[in-house]
This record gives structure tokens, C-alpha cells and sequence, in this order.
């Protein structure tokens, strides 16, 4: 979708300042951190529609699941 928008500017002027808020707005977020959450390492995390799918937290962005880090 923002593909077809920036087909759409047209003039380089529109052209820097959709850049410059799509900078902007790349800064403002943050990457997803369990420690924001107040989920501990180690937590044992359960899927809701299958209690039996869980996995452990590594680090305050991997989790691990079937012996696999994600």
C-alpha cells in the first residue's frame, strides 16, 4: 500500500517530505520487547486456541519453541 502512494508523488519536494515522515515514523517504534510486557526470561508462554502449543522465553526477544529459536 505505501507503494502505491509513492507512486503517486509527483513532485520531489512531496517526494522528500513523505521520506522524511516515513524516517520519523521508523524511529518512533520501537522493536517488540518482552521486558515491556513484564514477561520474564524463562516464562512458559501457551497458545490460546491449543494449550498445547507453548514455548519458553530466552532473551527479551527469542523465544524458543520445538527446540527451535525464533
Amino acid at each position: 500500500m505505501v507503494q502505491k502512494e509513492f507512486n503517486s508523488i509527483t513532485s520531489s519536494e512531496d517526494k522528500q517530505a513523505f521520506d522524511s515522515a516515513a524516517r520519523e515514523n521508523a524511529k518512533r517504534r520501537s522493536g517488540f520487547t518482552f521486558s515491556a510486557v513484564d514477561i520474564p526470561e524463562g516464562a512458559e508462554l501457551v497458545y490460546v486456541d491449543d494449550h498445547r502449543k507453548k514455548c519458553k522465553v530466552l532473551n527479551d526477544k527469542k523465544v524458543e519453541y520445538k527446540r527451535k529459536c525464533y
